[in-house]
């Protein structure tokens, strides 16, 4: 492991900021880093870079970064391993923080975010609160997509299928799929932002812009699960697993804080074939599924239906990589069980 650290900021930081990326130097340099440069600082920060790049681009952005903000504690950590969830494993190990915030390095923070939930974390001073993630809000340069009996259409498909849609509050359906991922406009953002905060209950946080309390890492036993990552890096669903993690294993509430607020501009690339993404929306959310709840009748005939949905989708577009991903994560899904690295 390389760290490359900035000594100027040597008191313990009050939030360490973990950056995990692969090969997209650019745009953790152009989205992330900067929105990053221009936050108020609530206290002492660090930002923790893991890269799984094959060359020193990522580095080298990372090193004149953190010569040009002396005020974060920088710090550079090449990857033992490719993948999100060992990644950022691997940057919680080396982590400082009292409070750790995951962003994507294609996500851009909003002016306040970091202030804005660090006050949420000291406002919650009995600690109901496992974490806080932010508010994703869309593009100004973006329109929501589709007519409205289109978009009406795919909410019921998903609906009556239990694949979960973007409306509604974020919860985790039966089916082992979440909902409520939708993100807001741009004009409703700006009056949340002038209003007092406001902290909403949530089931899952979202993997682009979550932070928890540290010692949840370091003393409470959670961790990614690397599971995810048997059809690719991209590990669909970490951000929802460890969201059941903090709730049912610990017991504490997630808030998703209404002054903190982000632009995620989902760069391409990084997010593997869509084999591998649809074999993953069967075995990933198998373990979302597993970990939700006791597998009673009725919630193995919701996971049953869900599945079928994404049959009757792949079959409706006429994409048979999609079906053949499917029968792919099906049958990890049948071996892993089989050999008890599922269990019951």
């Amino acid at each position: 492991m390389t760290e490359l650290e900035s000594q100027q900021n040597t008191d313990r930081p009050i939030m360490s900021v973990i950056v995990c990326t692969l090969n997209r130097a650019h745009i953790l340099e152009t989205v992330c880093l900067a929105s990053l440069a221009v936050q108020e600082l609530p206290g002492c920060v660090e930002l923790i870079v893991c890269d799984a790049s094959p060359d020193t681009a990522t580095e080298a952005v990372v090193r004149e970064w953190g010569s040009a903000h002396p005020d974060w504690a920088c710090t550079y950590v090449h990857a033992t391993q490719r993948g999100l969830c060992s990644q950022r494993n691997q940057a919680i190990h080396v982590s400082l923080g009292n409070t750790v915030l995951f962003v994507d390095d294609d996500l851009e923070l909003l002016p306040g975010a970091l202030v804005a939930l660090v006050q949420a974390f000291n406002r919650d001073s009995t600690c109901q609160y496992g974490g806080f993630e932010c508010m994703r809000v869309l593009p100004l340069s973006e329109q929501r997509s589709g007519s409205v009996a289109s978009r009406l259409a795919h909410r019921w498909f998903a609906s009556f299928w239990g694949l979960g849609t973007g409306e509604g509050p974020k919860r985790i359906l039966p089916s082992g799929f979440n909902t409520g991922w939708a993100e807001i406009d741009s004009e409703i953002a700006s009056v949340l932002r002038r209003e007092e905060c406001q902290i909403a209950n949530v089931d899952w946080m979202s993997g682009c812009c979550m932070a928890f309390r540290a010692n949840l890492f370091h003393d409470g036993g959670i961790c990614f699960d690397e599971r995810l990552a048997r059809f690719g890096g991209y590990c669909l669903a970490e951000d929802v697993v460890v969201s059941l993690a903090v709730r049912r294993a610990i017991g504490l509430r997630l808030g998703q804080c209404s002054s903190a607020q982000a632009v995620h501009w989902e760069a391409p690339g990084g997010r593997g074939d869509d084999r591998s993404r649809w074999a993953a929306r069967a075995y990933n959310h198998r373990i979302v599924w597993r970990l939700a709840g006791e597998p009673t009748l009725a919630r193995r005939f919701s996971w049953l239906r869900g599945q079928i949905g994404l049959v009757v989708q792949c079959l409706r577009h006429r994409r048979m990589d999609w079906l053949q991903g499917l029968a792919d994560g099906w049958r990890a899904i049948r071996l892993d069980e089989t050999r008890g690295h599922l269990p019951e």
